[in-house]
């Protein structure tokens, strides 16, 4: 019997290895032999008078084995007590500490095996120097990274049955591409999971050709040479009727369903959609692309030790003119949680036609626009330049609190804006697929890594999440170091910080540039560069000033920023060699920004 026990505890580390839910591909090292990591389980020999804490259940063992594997099939168990005598296997919920009960395996009567960590345990958490000022929002869940030399926050893993985002990888450059047709440039991404979906993010300049009346461009990703096609492409478009030379900001997303695991090249591409070209890329701006897993199958529980989870991506290629309020698209979201926020991310083309129009389009969720902590909006104001119309691609992203779990309608509609400025002829969806994610959050959670079956310590890509809003900022300065700010505490120092903010912006003087940015306790970001936006505007035809009002989002991952208090601010100046541009910030509507830490290829 003595070998007996410490044969099977050693074949079920191997056994039990394979079981964990976690897909992540980051573990944090606590350097301890207390936490089980699944090859290393805390296992005690005990006499006949021990007794296991209250115990969930009582069944029938052949082994020690097979009551280690009854207990990691529940959710619940932590800990396996096998009786020797009566072959009996006690599941208890909590790890059993045996002390004053253990004895020589040759003389026990019994095998007690803690086969995963207790999620929230005082006395573990003050062994780790690292966790000695409390830094959870729950005491007994800091656990100690050794390897980083910082405070770790722990859920449990076995709270959640799918793993909603990871394999986080940001590309970015500073060069500019004037191709008229074909491939601008490819990345090289490896895929870890058959199951997952691919989510691709453009940030950055574009425009669709130069002094060209009635022409159009589109950009668009491939995935080793081929567009999506499951369930659509993740594209980008703009139309004008005269000749322009319109260079400014773009974000477009989507998410492509059935890729496979291994090497991936993503490229990003741009074609004639009429009249000739001339078209641009990353004019005066850092330019970025986003790219991570995302799950292909959402669960059913509620994931309370996830910042985000249940992601549900709806997708259309429905092109249309919808106005006075009327619903253009309608979503069934199951909301899971009563204590989580949603947040909406819209990737799709809008279009407005005439001067002193303007346009609106908000989110309602089952009848009723958002009201904690506004609506969920964007708008589009034309003025000036001759022919004020245009058909382009807009991004948005906001969050709403106070929603009740079941079944919700999301429905986009469109109508006129607040100002009191009418509503002429808006459409929605031209030549560009439109990408709608929901996903749920909540807002502040401090946990960092969750508990896996095999007991491991797994990275979430995603934590610490904030959110800030504010309606109707009506900026008008032309430099402004402060538009808006967040204060937020940054947990770990080997984190990345990824920033949203969602704005209207104008620049009014013809042939002059305003330049949106992030700055981080006054600094911009040097790793691996600016997270901005620009905006040039050039009637080149009528030499007349656009007095456009429309969607920016500005929007980045940034390394190499300490834990600690940051001042995360949107500011606004001029490009560089160009003048002031009128700009304009914050109009009539509603300015969302969010910032939350990333692990990167966790």
């Amino acid at each position: 019997m003595k070998m007996g026990c410490e044969i099977i505890v050693i074949v079920a580390s191997l056994l039990l290895s394979s079981l964990s839910f976690v897909t992540a591909t980051e573990t944090v090292d606590i350097c301890s032999t207390n936490l089980a990591d699944g090859n290393k389980y805390n296992v005690s020999f005990v006499s006949a008078d021990y007794e296991p804490a209250f115990s969930m259940d009582a069944v029938e063992s052949r082994s020690n084995l097979e009551c280690i594997l009854i207990c990691k099939r529940q959710s619940r168990c932590r800990s396996a007590y096998y009786d020797k005598g009566n072959k009996t296997c006690h599941l208890v919920d909590v790890s059993q500490s045996t002390t004053g009960y253990t004895t020589a395996s040759a003389e026990a009567a019994g095998c007690v095996t803690n086969v995963a960590p207790s999620i929230v345990d005082l006395n573990f958490e003050s062994t780790f120097s690292e966790c000695s000022a409390s830094p959870c929002a729950v005491a007994g869940t800091c656990r100690g990274d050794c390897v980083n030399s910082e405070a770790v926050c722990i859920g449990d893993g076995t709270d959640c049955d799918e793993v909603p985002l990871s394999n986080v990888y940001q590309w970015s450059t500073t060069s500019a591409w004037g191709t008229d047709s074909g491939q601008l440039f490819t990345i090289s991404y490896t895929k870890n999971s058959a199951t997952t979906g691919l989510y691709l993010q453009w940030v950055g300049t574009l425009r669709s050709a130069y002094n060209c009346g009635g022409c159009a461009a589109q950009y668009y990703f491939t995935i080793d040479n081929a567009e999506c096609s499951n369930p659509y492409a993740i594209d980008w478009s703009e139309y004008h009727p005269s000749g322009r030379d319109f260079l400014k900001i773009a974000n477009f997303f989507g998410i492509c369903y059935g890729i496979g695991a291994g090497s991936k090249t993503i490229g990003f591409n741009v074609r004639h959609v009429s009249g000739s070209g001339d078209h641009y890329a990353g004019w005066n701006a850092r330019s970025r692309v986003i790219i991570a897993e995302v799950e292909g199958t959402p669960g059913t529980t509620t994931c309370d030790s996830l910042t985000a989870f249940n992601l549900q991506h709806f997708a259309t290629d429905y092109y249309a003119g919808t106005r006075s309020e009327n619903a253009h698209w309608t979503n069934s979201y199951v909301k899971r949680a009563s204590d989580t926020s949603l947040r909406l991310r819209f990737s799709g083309n809008l279009y407005e036609h005439g001067n002193g129009y303007c346009s609106r389009w908000y989110f309602k969720f089952n009848g009723a626009e958002c009201s904690n902590p506004g609506t969920l909006e964007f708008i589009f104001y034309l003025h000036g330049d001759t022919g004020a119309n245009t058909h382009r691609g807009y991004s948005f992203n906001g969050i709403c609190h106070g929603l009740s779990a079941g079944t919700i309608s999301i429905t986009l509609h469109v109508g006129a804006c607040r100002s009191g400025h009418g509503v002429n002829n808006p459409h929605t969806g031209w030549n560009m697929k439109t990408h709608l994610m929901v996903e749920e959050t909540r807002l502040g959670q401090d946990i960092s890594a969750i508990v896996s079956n095999d007991g491991s310590l797994v990275r979430l890509a995603v934590f610490n999440r904030v959110q800030s809003y504010w309606h109707h900022i009506n900026d008008h300065d032309d430099v402004d170091s402060n538009i808006a700010s967040i204060s937020y505490t940054k947990k770990s120092a080997i984190s990345s910080l990824h920033v949203v903010w969602s704005i209207n912006s104008r620049v009014y003087h013809d042939a002059q540039c305003s330049r949106w940015f992030v700055t981080f306790n006054g600094a911009e970001c040097s790793d691996p560069g600016n997270i901005e936006s620009v905006i040039y505007e050039d009637d080149v035809s009528g030499n007349s000033h656009s007095d456009w009002y429309q969607p920016n989002m500005i929007e980045g991952i940034c390394h190499g920023l300490s834990a600690g208090s940051i001042s995360v601010n949107l500011a606004v100046g001029y490009c560089g060699g160009y003048g002031a541009g009128d700009a304009h910030s914050g109009w009539q509507s509603g300015t969302f920004a969010m910032v939350e830490e990333v692990f990167m290829g966790a």
